[in-house]
């Protein structure tokens, strides 16, 4: 039993002498606990506030986006139309022109604006648009150039010609 009691006493006698120390270690885990608590909150804070300017700068880029997409589909709308009327115009102009042909070059017309609105590539969209243009430039000078209904010519041969050389205006060009 003495040997208990004396493990016990040396035991008690440890405790009293780091008491002090113990409860300074304790008393500073607090303090160390509230400052980490309160630097989380602010933390939390700073995070909930970018989170929300986010949010913010987000629904305003969205709202945006949805405008500019509203526009570009009246835009591709009122090209689509602008096309029906071409078509509607070369039919009137080459009254002898097969149907097949009219809608040949009304679809090679439709598949250009299509390349142009569906590329994201800035350098890409760009040269869509300029075989868009070309291949409408030479349609215009091929309904320019013949009177309505000219028996002698009776095609649009250069459009022909530009569709069936993949509608490079180079190559058109030196066919000329």
């Amino acid at each position: 039993m003495t040997f208990v009691h004396t493990l016990l006493e040396q035991h008690l006698n440890w405790q009293t002498q780091t008491l002090e120390k113990r409860l300074h270690y304790k008393k500073n885990k607090r303090l160390v606990e509230k400052d980490l608590e309160a630097l989380l909150k602010k933390r939390q804070l700073i995070l909930e506030h970018e989170l929300n300017l986010i949010k913010s700068q987000n629904q305003s880029e969205l709202a945006l986006l949805k405008i500019r997409h509203k526009q570009d589909i009246k835009d591709y709308r009122n090209y689509l139309k602008a096309l029906d009327q071409l078509k509607n115009k070369i039919r009137d102009h080459y009254q002898h022109l097969p149907e097949a042909m009219i809608f040949t070059i009304h679809h090679h017309a439709k598949n250009l604006l299509n390349k142009i609105w569906e590329t994201d590539d800035l350098h890409e969209k760009i040269n869509n648009e300029r075989q868009f243009i070309a291949f409408m430039t030479t349609l215009q000078n091929d309904l320019n150039a013949n009177p309505k209904n000219d028996d002698l010519n009776e095609y649009p041969t250069d459009t022909l010609k530009l569709i069936s050389d993949g509608n490079n205006p180079q190559e058109a060009d030196n066919i000329r």
